[in-house]
């Protein structure tokens, strides 16, 4: 009864939550008590900021309104981490932290002068777990395909996320410099870095390479 009397973002966070850190366990990550607390936090402020995003635009009555908000905070808080890593070359977390804060601090302020949101479905959650062990079903292969690597030595996934891998550390890596981690000395030509974003935050928290990250 008290699983009952949550409310239904607590549960989506937390299903969200656990399946990052499944994906993660699965590319070779070890679990602490850093990276589980992180996880959460970034589902919350992901969750958040989407919500905050769609009662601006005056979308809060659309359906499956917490699976939408997850996406569209996840492009809310990347995108300003774009900006911040490439004018003042900091790295993905700490873009992230800045990003948060900018965010919750604006929902805070506008909560209520702009649409009051709906109560949340608890259909979304059920589809959402549902979905959610489906995928973590069909991407287990690819999804462990870091430790297969380092098992066999080969990649039994797309080339590309070796590219994909560079991209994250370049953001997210202790060494990253702000430069093209594929061309010596070349700065960042502009390119769509925003899904890379949130992995790359992921990155000094879990201790997973790029690669790792990319294939998780």
């Amino acid at each position: 009864m008290k699983f009952l009397k949550r409310r239904p973002s607590d549960i989506f966070n937390l299903a969200i939550s656990t399946f990052i850190l499944a994906m993660l366990s699965l590319g070779n990550g070890k679990m602490s008590f850093g990276l589980i607390l992180f996880s959460t936090v970034v589902c919350i402020v992901l969750t958040k900021a989407g919500e905050f995003t769609l009662r601006v635009g005056h979308l809060s009555t659309i359906k499956a309104r917490l699976p939408l908000a997850f996406v569209v905070g996840f492009v809310a808080i990347s995108l300003p981490m774009v900006v911040l890593t490439s004018m003042f070359n900091i790295s993905a977390l700490s873009a992230f932290a800045i990003s948060a804060a900018l965010i919750l601090i604006l929902n805070a302020f506008s909560f209520r002068k702009v649409m009051v949101c709906t109560p949340h479905n608890w259909g979304d959650v059920a589809i959402t777990i549902v979905l959610l062990i489906i995928i973590g079903l069909l991407a287990k292969v690819p999804v462990s395909s870091h430790t297969t690597l380092l098992n066999t030595g080969v990649l039994p996934i797309w080339s590309d996320y070796f590219i994909h891998g560079a991209t994250i550390a370049s953001f997210g890596s202790p060494f990253a410099t702000g430069i093209d981690m594929e061309l010596a000395g070349v700065s960042r030509a502009f390119y769509h870095y925003s899904p890379f974003m949130i992995p790359a935050a992921f990155q000094a928290v879990s201790g997973m390479s790029g690669l790792a990250l990319s294939t998780s």
